[in-house]
Formats: structure tokens, sequence, C-alpha cells
């Protein structure tokens, strides 16, 4: 029995089948030479194959295949994490191992945690899912259609919250001057910029997708 193929997987296929190597059909997808195995490998489990050999007849059949269409853009920003469930490097750890947002142009930023976390860009979501979602075993949770888990109740706003500005007086200011030192404790609580009430809110992507979405209430600032 067959499953959807995304454009990738088919494509990937298809490449192959014409003898291309790793590093041509990396270069032609513009993805890495692992995420060509695991995405090839993907597709002949969907297609029910035990070889690349029956994948590829099975794929040239004049019966059509039928195709997963690639995940549309979203009209507002969409928040989610990505839920490891097997560590399959050894290296990364399971649980939540990143925070991310969907723009409304399709592209995706990625967040992930750690002891020294990075923020990553991705054209479209199927590009991210490709990479980081080795073969299943790491999950896109969107925070607007949380797991039915009770403990995950309110995901959306959680998230969001870990990304609310902080704001700390700036102690190098004379008597009677209000200012702050405004940071993300999320992406950067290191990097601290100048705030005086009246400014704007300093702010990061994350945050502003939260607010855009109305997972969480706008910043701002600390009371007079």
């Amino acid at each position: 029995m067959t499953r959807p193929l995304t454009p990738r997987e088919r494509d990937a296929l298809r490449y192959r089948a014409e003898g291309r190597t790793d590093y041509d059909i990396a270069a032609a997808l513009r993805i890495t030479q692992s995420t060509v195995r695991s995405t090839i490998a993907r597709a002949i489990r969907k297609l029910g194959a035990r070889t690349l050999d029956q994948a590829i007849q099975i794929l040239n059949r004049p019966t059509t295949i039928p195709q997963e269409p690639e995940m549309p853009a979203p009209k507002q920003p969409r928040l989610f994490h990505l839920q490891r469930d097997t560590d399959i490097t050894g290296i990364s750890g399971t649980g939540i191992v990143a925070h991310g947002v969907q723009w409304p142009c399709g592209t995706v930023t990625i967040r992930w945690t750690g002891d020294m976390p990075s923020t990553v860009n991705w054209q479209h979501i199927d590009h991210a899912i490709a990479v980081h979602g080795h073969g299943g075993h790491t999950r896109i949770i969107w925070a607007d259609n949380p797991s039915p888990d009770p403990a995950e109740d309110h995901l959306g706003h959680r998230l969001a919250e870990t990304h609310r500005p902080k704001f700390d007086p700036d102690p190098c200011v004379p008597a009677g001057v209000t200012r702050y030192l405004a940071y993300c404790p999320a992406c950067s609580p290191n990097l601290h910029k100048l705030w005086r009430p009246g400014d704007p809110i300093p702010t990061c992507g994350l945050w502003d997708a939260a607010v855009a979405a109305g997972l969480t209430d706008p910043e701002h600032g600390p009371a007079a």
C-alpha cells in the first residue's frame, strides 16, 4: 500500500533513478547529502518497496502515485516547537529541542535550545522538516493545534512568554534618569539595548509573531 510522496521525495527518487549521485541530488534540491539519503529511504518506505529498484518501478507505473501537496503558508505567523521522540544522533537529546515560527511569506525561523542556542532560517516548512525531521523521529507541534495531552495546554502562550522582553534598570545613569537595559531572555539574554519610556519596545521575531497570532498581549515596558 503506497502513501503520498512529497514533491521533494518524488524528485529525489527520480534523480536517483537517473543515476545521479548524492552530491548531484543535494545540489539540485539544495539539501545536504545525508538528507538526500534519508529522503530516498523515506520515499521507498512510503511506496511499500523493499529496495530502490522496486520503488522506482512503482513510481514509474502507469497508475499515478498520489502526491502530497506542500504545506501552504499561513495567513498569520504560526508558532511551533520541534518534539524529538528519538535521538538518532546520540547528541541532541529528546523532548523539545527547538522553538520556531512560520511566517506568512512561507519562510521558517527555528531557534534551537541547549547550552549553545542558535537560529536557522528556511525558505519553506517542508525544507525544515526534510532536514530536521530525522525520518519522523522529530515532529512539529503547532502552538495553535497542540497535542490533546493536558500537559501541553496553552502551549503557544507558554512559548510566547519565554520571549517576552525583559527590562533591567540601567545602573549607569545619574539619579532622576529613567533608563533600562532591554533584552529577549530566550534569544539574546546577553544582548542588551538601552530603552527609555516612550521608545519603541525592542522585541524578537518570535515575540512579534506571537503577538500577531493573538497568543499573548503586546508588551508596553515597565510601569512608570
